[in-house]
């Protein structure tokens, strides 16, 4: 459907209002508009251009970017969407299903389940974890007391100070876990995967999953579609190739389907509980 108010808003010369208003269409809506203000109104929808409308608009500025770069890519006669999906991967695992669907429809003319393949999923997963890791060892420099290495910079300190403020409460949110990590600078495997996960959620990454072990003693992140609930090692052969571990306090990032070599603490038989999820 193209949204004719925004040809009134373009008319106007208020860039600003149209991002602001095809915030709230589908992906599908999104691109018809720009598509139609592109050949009616030769409005070209370049992301350098508008730079500073998009920043200052208050929206989801990587989905808008993303079909922003589609509806130039088409008009310009390029509609490749392997290399599409190559360029903008960053952008488009930002993204659900569907939204990645209307763009491969947009750009090819048929209907796609998805326009990333797994393995550009799967490597866009691991480049959000090495992130997250670089971004959660900052926040928590000092360390855990459980790693011999991160005694000499306090880690045994912040693991008590973060314990002591959150109360080794099981329960609590992942937010709140984190800010008493980053105040102590430190603390446990649990502290450094509620950490992640709120890292990886203020980057915009879905889907993420805060998981905590039932065989053993070790907290971390999933990044990818499949797991939910409690998970074993049946759930690790249906999904483990195209879900990606966020290991923080192991300073480790590896596909899921490695985690009985990998993951600390692991047990036979395996068994963990995700305890919050961001889809």
């Amino acid at each position: 459907m193209v949204d004719r108010i925004s040809f009134t808003l373009h008319a106007q010369g208020n860039i600003k209002a149209i991002f602001q208003r095809l915030n709230g269409f589908t992906m599908g809506d999104i691109l018809d508009t720009l598509d139609a203000l592109l050949k009616e109104k030769s409005f070209y929808p370049n992301v350098s251009t508008y730079r500073s409308e998009l920043d200052s608009a208050g929206i989801f500025v990587k989905r808008m970017e993303v079909a922003m770069a589609a509806v130039m890519r088409k008009g310009a006669g390029n509609s490749s969407i392997d290399q599409f999906t190559t360029d903008y991967a960053y952008m488009l695992t930002l993204l659900p299903e569907d939204q990645r669907s209307d763009i491969t429809k947009y750009l090819t003319g048929a209907k796609g389940d998805t326009s990333l393949p797994d393995s550009k999923l799967v490597a866009q997963y691991l480049e959000y974890a090495n992130s997250a890791v670089f971004r959660t060892r900052n926040l928590l420099h000092r360390g855990a007391l459980n790693r011999l290495s991160d005694w000499p910079s306090g880690g045994p300190i912040a693991t008590v100070v973060a314990r002591e403020k959150g109360g080794d409460d099981k329960y609590m949110h992942a937010a709140k876990q984190a800010e008493i990590a980053i105040s102590a600078a430190g603390g446990n495997c649990e502290e450094f995967s509620a950490t992640t996960y709120i890292v990886l959620k203020k980057m915009g990454v879905t889907p993420i999953h805060w998981v905590k072990l039932v065989s053993g003693d070790h907290a971390f992140v999933l990044i990818g579609k499949g797991p939910w609930g409690m998970l074993d090692s049946k759930d690790l052969k249906v999904w483990g190739d195209n879900v990606v571990v966020c290991d923080a306090w192991d300073k480790a990032s590896y596909i899921a389907s490695s985690i009985p070599a990998r993951l600390p603490s692991y047990e036979v038989p395996f068994k963990a509980m995700i305890q919050e999820s961001s889809l």
